[in-house]
């Protein structure tokens, strides 16, 4: 989830993307070169209870939460992905 719509996250070589589903209230769809993220965080959600989310530092101080219940492994495939 992104901004709590639904969707599919991708990672390439040079971006982040997310794409909603097309079945939600509105549809959110974000892109961020791999080169304009800050920090990569794990965390929590519902009020620090679920370990489900993932805090991305973008440049120019723009920041998102995306939830997703393999968050350790995101993390660690953008993590890797930055260092390359």
């Amino acid at each position: 989830n992104l901004e709590e719509h639904g969707g599919v996250l991708y990672l390439t070589d040079r971006h982040l993307r997310f794409t909603s589903h097309p079945f939600n209230y509105g549809t959110t769809d974000w892109v961020a070169a791999l080169s304009d993220i800050t920090a990569v965080e794990p965390t929590r959600t519902v009020g620090g209870l679920v370990p489900n989310g993932i805090r991305l530092d973008v440049a120019e101080g723009d920041e998102k939460l995306v939830t997703t219940w393999e968050r350790d492994e995101w993390c660690e495939a953008i993590q890797e992905r930055l260092s390359a």
